[in-house]
């Protein structure tokens, strides 16, 4: 794995799991007529950077569900956990959270499922290759 593959699974995988901690649950009652629910307001008068904002939005939203597929497709439990603790550690910014089932080896464990999600990254088109000079 090269250092460019390395660093683009790292901002897919920052983007995954910026997208996964934004899920909540929906407590209480629906905020609409369940006959209104679905209604969507036309693009037509948002601005230029407004709908630039949601098609952004949405093309992460997509390649996240993509990386998501892959992460949970890692065999190793192991693998999966160190990613966690590593996007927890990154989010915070330090280094603070560790796992006690992981025996102290978070790094090696994570070094390990980024080699093993390169090839199902690079099979969904998500890594870009080096082209040769």
């Amino acid at each position: 794995m090269t250092q460019d593959e390395s660093q683009q699974i790292e901002e897919l995988l920052l983007a995954w799991y910026a997208w996964q901690a934004s899920w909540a649950p929906a407590l209480g009652a629906g905020r609409a007529d369940p006959a209104c629910r679905d209604f969507q307001i036309s693009k037509q008068w948002l601005s230029q950077d407004e709908r630039r904002e949601l098609e952004e939005r949405a093309a992460i939203k997509r390649q996240s569900e993509q990386v998501d597929v892959c992460v949970s497709e890692l065999a190793d439990w192991r693998h999966r956990a160190a990613i966690q603790v590593s996007m927890k550690n990154k989010a915070c910014k330090a280094e603070v959270f560790r796992s006690a089932r992981l025996d102290g080896k978070d790094h090696e464990y994570y070094q390990e499922a980024k080699a093993a999600l390169l090839p199902m990254l690079r099979k969904r088109g998500l890594i870009r290759t080096q082209e040769a000079a």
